[in-house]
């Protein structure tokens, strides 16, 4: 978000703490006399919610959290003159009433998180803000941006946000939220954006949105975490525990649950299938590992298992791997487990590609037509993308995986699945923007519910390259 320009709204004082059951909605005055309203709910066994809009509020799209995870607590609070105090899984929130401040402190009367509501550059008289909880609007007054803030303290360290090659502790680092293709593991920016960190001060921070967005670690002011969502609701969680292991266990329970991979896969993999393998190199690995008396269990095919160019449309080249099935069949009579490469992408050159053009599944353009992209950076035809947003196309694409695994596979590499251009449109109305972070969750789901329904969900996994929040339900 750029800042000068905008008008930051954030609570100055509150009016009303309203509380029912497990929630409490807090009325407030803004900064500029406006009304403003958030609500908090608290849950065992040490979680708060905390729901901010503008208008009214919007839950988020494609929703991660379990809702059967959610235990309510009974609420208790005391007031006094200057505040609400709620004690709640070895905690204490601590709202007071003015000015506004909003902070939660252990059992030992520490301070474990705070909201960041005064950092402001005082050089230029305020205008230079890095806005707390609350929301920023443009200069026609349309809520721009949902904004959290939080005390970063000088001996702070952040953790987690997702699969990343950058320092493990991120204090300092801004972290965008964008799934992309990295062409390897070397920089800032990731496969996999989960938009959830640990501090060492004893709390976790989930926001519950796919959305594109940044988080600040000290990276816009030293003294705040601070990122800005799109508008027009915010939703996130407050995770506390005794130890990083607990914080990650409830965050893992509350965007779960996770499964556990089949035993076999925690076995030796072997990776065939690339340009110049062949039936014979395949067969001939796996008599090297029984000769070498080398316990392998799985023996994978990447991509050239399909015709070259040919990606991703499940048909094997049979020039390279005569009468698969037998050789499939070979395979596992020898104790082997088998894995194909697949991508949720088609080349414009299949036949796969002119069935789903005709039935409409594929995402679209802004003219209507299938989006073709360069999504192999120049290495194949233009690609198509499925749209799981489509019921009907993602049990199309389920029964192409249907008849893989009845060929012999076991499980599948689901690879790509991060790259959706930002103005595609999406049979469910999203942009490609909206889509990016969450369209491999579902492509990973259809996959591994295909798997489990063809051969068990003790035997249910995949071997998947990009993701975001709740990708543990299917492992791996």
């Amino acid at each position: 978000m750029n800042y000068p320009g905008y008008a930051h709204h954030y609570p100055a004082r509150v009016l009303n703490c309203r509380w029912q059951g497990h929630e409490a909605l807090v009325e407030c005055l803004d900064n500029t006399g406006a009304p403003l309203r958030f609500s908090l709910g608290f849950f065992a066994p040490g979680r708060l919610r905390v729901r901010l809009w503008t208008d009214t509020f919007t839950p988020p799209a494609f929703p991660v959290v379990d809702e059967t995870a959610l235990r309510p607590l009974a609420l208790y609070p005391v007031e006094d003159p200057d505040a609400f105090r709620m004690g709640f899984g070895g905690h204490r929130l601590e709202l007071y009433k003015d000015p506004f401040d909003l902070r939660v402190l252990n059992g030992a009367g520490q301070v474990v998180c705070r909201q960041s509501l005064r950092d402001v550059d005082s050089v230029a008289e305020g205008q230079n803000r890095v806005p707390p909880l609350g929301y920023s609007c443009g200069e026609n007054g349309t809520p721009a941006g949902m904004n959290i803030g939080m005390v970063l303290r000088g001996d702070e360290h952040i953790y987690g946000l997702g699969e990343r090659f950058t320092a493990f502790d991120k204090a300092g680092q801004r972290v965008t939220m964008r799934n992309f293709d990295t062409l390897g593991c070397r920089g800032s920016s990731s496969y996999i954006n989960i938009p959830f960190y640990i501090s060492s001060y004893g709390y976790g921070l989930f926001v519950h949105s796919h959305e594109i967005f940044d988080f600040n670690i000290g990276a816009e002011s030293l003294a705040t975490v601070s990122l800005h969502t799109p508008p027009p609701a915010l939703e996130y969680y407050l995770i506390f525990g005794d130890s990083p292991k607990a914080i990650l266990s409830d965050y893992v329970a509350l965007t779960g649950p996770a499964a556990r991979p089949p035993d076999w896969s925690f076995g030796l993999w072997h990776s065939n299938g690339f340009k110049g393998s062949s039936r014979a190199d395949v067969e001939a690995d796996a008599a090297r590992y029984e000769k070498e008396d080398i316990p392998l269990s799985v023996m994978h095919f990447d991509c050239y298992w399909m015709r070259d160019d040919h990606w991703c449309d499940f048909v094997w080249d049979s020039a390279l791997y005569p009468d698969h099935r037998r050789m499939l069949a070979d395979l596992k009579a020898r104790g082997l487990k088998v894995c194909l490469w697949i991508n949720p992408y088609l080349t414009v050159v299949t036949e796969l590609y002119t069935e789903g053009r005709e039935k409409g599944y594929f995402v679209k353009n802004a003219a209507g037509e299938p989006y073709q992209a360069d999504l192999w950076h120049g290495l194949l035809p233009m690609c198509v993308m499925v749209d799981f947003t489509n019921p009907e196309a993602a049990a199309w694409y389920a029964e192409k995986v249907a008849a893989a695994l009845g060929d012999g596979a076991d499980t599948l590499k689901t690879d790509f699945g991060e790259d959706i251009p930002e103005d595609a449109v999406f049979a469910n109305g999203m942009t490609g923007r909206q889509m990016r972070n969450v369209y491999s969750r579902l492509y990973n789901k259809v996959v591994y519910e295909a798997i489990a329904r063809q051969s068990g969900t003790e035997n249910a996994m995949v071997w998947a390259r990009s993701g975001c929040a709740g990708m543990q339900q299917f492992p791996v």
